[in-house]
């Protein structure tokens, strides 16, 4: 029975140190490069630019909808709070999700 757990243990370790954790952070969008696909979010006093890809999900909040126009979207202003989600792929992050919480 301790050697079942004993080996129960070890195969959690092995795996979770597999498992990347994603990272959510909120922020203030600062500018947007459409054409470059480049989003600058100032989070907390500290401006981060993030790369749009096409396998990034771009949704408005609070429905969750996709936003089609992608950065060109209205909906992408300096001023804007929004919700970005990523992942570290191969070493790089990547942008998964930007969630956009327009002004009401």
């Amino acid at each position: 029975m301790l050697r079942m757990f004993g080996c129960a243990v070890v195969a959690v370790t092995l795996l979770a140190g597999g498992v990347q954790a994603e990272t959510r952070v909120k922020g203030i969008i600062k500018s947007v490069d459409a054409d470059k696909g480049l989003v600058t979010v100032t989070i907390k006093k500290k401006d981060q630019e993030f790369k749009v890809t096409d396998d990034t999900k771009l949704t408005a909040a609070p429905e969750g909808k996709r936003i089609k126009e992608r950065l060109k979207s209205p909906l992408f202003k300096a001023g804007t709070e929004v919700a970005v989600t990523t992942d570290t792929k191969d070493g790089k992050e990547v942008v998964l999700l930007i969630r956009v919480y327009p002004a009401k």
